[in-house]
């Protein structure tokens, strides 16, 4: 008989669900890298307004990326 630890799911299911998870954030993670350097590459006709913007929107997403991982996985 399997042990059963959180909300009675089973130990491996919970273990799997995490590392699929964790996947997940691996890939966003190398999203929001490749969405950051998409935007240097092409800041080059921006204005300096549309610059910022996409600069602060990258830097949202990455530091909304990272604290969810802290909290998640403590990663």
């Amino acid at each position: 008989m399997e042990r059963r630890k959180l909300f009675g799911e089973p130990t491996s299911e919970i273990q799997d669900l995490t590392q699929d998870i964790k996947g997940d954030l691996a890939r966003l993670n190398s999203d929001i890298g490749q969405l950051r350097d998409l935007v240097r590459s092409r800041s080059g006709g921006y204005s300096n307004h549309m610059k910022s913007h996409s600069n602060t929107v990258v830097v949202s997403l990455q530091v909304s990326h990272e604290e969810h991982n802290l909290v998640m996985f403590g990663m």
